[in-house]
């Protein structure tokens, strides 16, 4: 009896341990420690960024300066592609890929937006150029 008891309770006992360990590993955490470790070999970044920028500019000075938007990291530097207005990108442009995934010449992305505002639209890296395809419902 005091055998089976024993058992029992070193069972339950390494399941706690389990239980703790799963629960202290943080996989974001890990992923970003990852990201620190290896940004400046796969992405090119030094340093991140030390805070989110607060930055505060009105449409006018965003248009103006499109770069004035983003907070880089060391190591980083940023080229407007196009920036929506007489471009013909759309405004809210969201779940972008690049594309082809080898070697790409485009960005493929979603307008979301009304449905007489551009919708799933190709951007030529290049030039900058879109070709849109509109929402019709």
């Amino acid at each position: 009896m005091h055998v089976r008891k024993w058992i029992v309770a070193a069972a339950v006992g390494l399941a706690v341990v389990g239980v703790a360990a799963a629960v202290s590993s943080d996989f974001g955490l890990q992923k970003q420690k990852e990201l620190y470790d290896k940004g400046n070999l796969l992405f090119g970044v030094q340093q991140p960024v030390e805070a989110s920028s607060t930055a505060d500019l009105t449409g006018p000075q965003a248009l103006a300066s499109p770069a004035a938007l983003v907070t880089l990291a060391k190591g980083l530097d940023v080229h407007v592609l196009a920036a929506g207005v007489g471009d013909d990108v759309g405004s809210h442009l969201d779940q972008m890929v690049l594309w082809p995934s080898s070697n790409p010449t485009h960005i493929i992305g979603i307008n979301e937006e009304g449905p007489g505002d551009p919708g799933l639209q190709k951007i030529d890296l290049e030039t900058g150029e879109a070709t849109t395809a509109r929402c019709t419902s």
